[in-house]
């Protein structure tokens, strides 16, 4: 399934010409927001608009929508949806919002969506992968700022010349066959992924996207076991200096913030 596929007919038209599209928003009975290469627009009637005015509200419901996405077996999805999010087998991720039953577990209705679309840029340069190389590599920067497609790229370019599991929880990293040399864990957690990677697969690096706290361990004892680990993280530059992420600073060699997609800068080497 293409992200494409889920939306009404007119905005799927609209977009389709448009190969920068980074994220869509839909909420139901509001204008259908869309960012393309880093600029918000509307869906209008006749196209793509900067002016609010000119937008037309969302015709459909969240609620199909997520039940087009998921080939119509909403249940099949309800674990992922119970966290709030599921993906597409290209891996784009589909982030809902609504209202959740009684028990919480599970969601009554859909009222919001936000998609955000992978893409495969060629933003790692030579000067970084040699930069990285070697080394434990943390990867920070605010949501949909390209952590995930700088971590791709980098993953893809040292599998050329090294071992690389990568550990695609959420089943974004491993999309258009970009990492056909790597040793991909898809659909487990980080934690298991770390294990059986260091028990099975002799990696010399592991790669993962989105660290929480309850992975920390986790990192440090595949960087004990010899394995260098390269690995994205939601925070800011000022986060890193916060000791709730000292343990980070002190596994991580080097630490680059992303700016926007194929844009970072250097915290730390």
């Amino acid at each position: 399934m293409k992200f494409l596929q889920c939306l009404p007919s007119w905005t799927s038209k609209q977009l389709a010409g448009y190969n920068g599209v980074r994220e869509i928003r839909l909420h139901n009975g509001a204008p259908i927001k869309v960012n393309v290469e880093g600029r918000w627009l509307w869906c209008g009637e006749n196209g793509l608009t900067s002016e609010f005015d000119r937008a037309k509200p969302f015709d459909a419901s969240c609620d199909e929508v997520v039940k087009i996405a998921c080939n119509n077996s909403v249940y099949a999805y309800e674990k992922m949806l119970c966290k709030g999010y599921f993906t597409l087998s290209d891996g784009t991720r589909f982030g809902v919002s609504g209202v959740y039953s009684e028990g919480g577990e599970t969601f009554r209705n859909y009222t919001g969506i936000c998609i955000r679309v992978p893409h495969c840029v060629d933003c790692a340069t030579d000067v970084m992968v040699k930069q990285v190389a070697n080394k434990n590599t943390l990867i920070v920067g605010s949501p949909a700022t390209g952590k995930t497609t700088l971590l791709r790229d980098i993953a893809k370019k040292l599998s050329t010349r090294f071992n690389v599991v990568v550990a695609d929880e959420r089943g974004e990293l491993d999309v258009f066959g970009e990492l056909k040399n790597c040793d991909v864990l898809k659909w487990t957690s980080k934690s298991l992924a770390f294990q059986m990677a260091v028990r099975s697969l002799s990696p010399e690096y592991i790669v993962c996207d989105e660290l929480a706290q309850c992975d920390f361990d986790g990192v440090n004892r595949c960087v004990s076991s010899g394995v260098r680990v390269i690995a994205s993280l939601h925070g800011s530059r000022i986060d890193m200096d916060k000791p709730l992420y000292k343990p980070l600073t002190e596994i991580f060699n080097v630490i680059l913030y992303c700016v926007d997609v194929g844009k970072y800068e250097v915290l730390a080497e």
